[in-house]
């Protein structure tokens, strides 16, 4: 059973599907994840990645607001159950 945490994300995660593939949408999402939670695939120093990881987040046509909203709605979602694979399941990637 969803929670409203899971119900939100993957609302968003549809609604944006619409305009571009689902599978962009996902992979912005996880792009912008990584990027916040290690700063470190970021860097100035590793110029190809951090392209590619600006170039995920840019084809998901999400901004960053409704990314961060995301990030917190998947965090409380595994705060309440931290036994579940929440991208596997609900991002259907």
């Amino acid at each position: 059973m969803m929670d409203n945490q899971q119900k939100e994300f993957l609302s968003m995660i549809n609604k944006h599907s619409m305009n571009v593939v689902r599978r962009e949408t996902c992979e912005g999402f996880i792009a912008y994840a990584l990027s916040i939670l290690n700063p470190a695939c970021s860097l100035k120093t590793d110029k190809e990645r951090a392209k590619q990881i600006d170039m995920k987040i840019k084809n998901s046509r999400m901004n960053n607001d409704e990314l961060k909203h995301m990030l917190n709605l998947m965090t409380e979602s595994l705060e309440l159950n931290r036994n579940q694979d929440f991208l596997q399941r609900y991002m259907l990637i």
